[in-house]
């Protein structure tokens, strides 16, 4: 994926209630930016108890949603 395609975003949670509707509202935007690519899946990174990062990239098969955790509690 070329960077002028790139999309990334940074959420933070403040609690689990928050985490679930933070995380659901980045991956409800990227995934419509996508579909408009028409190409990309959606990879979601735990980076600590609060942090994630969310992005569009050619890793993930168009259309899913895969996680990873790098975060060890």
């Amino acid at each position: 994926m070329s960077e002028t395609h790139k999309a990334v975003l940074q959420v933070t949670a403040t609690d689990r209630v928050n985490m679930d509707s933070v995380l659901g509202q980045a991956e409800q935007r990227l995934r419509d930016r996508a579909l408009k690519m028409r190409r990309g899946g959606i990879l979601i990174t735990r980076e600590s108890m609060s942090s994630f990062s969310l992005e569009i990239t050619d890793e993930v098969p168009f259309g899913i949603t895969v996680e990873r955790q790098r975060w060890s509690p």
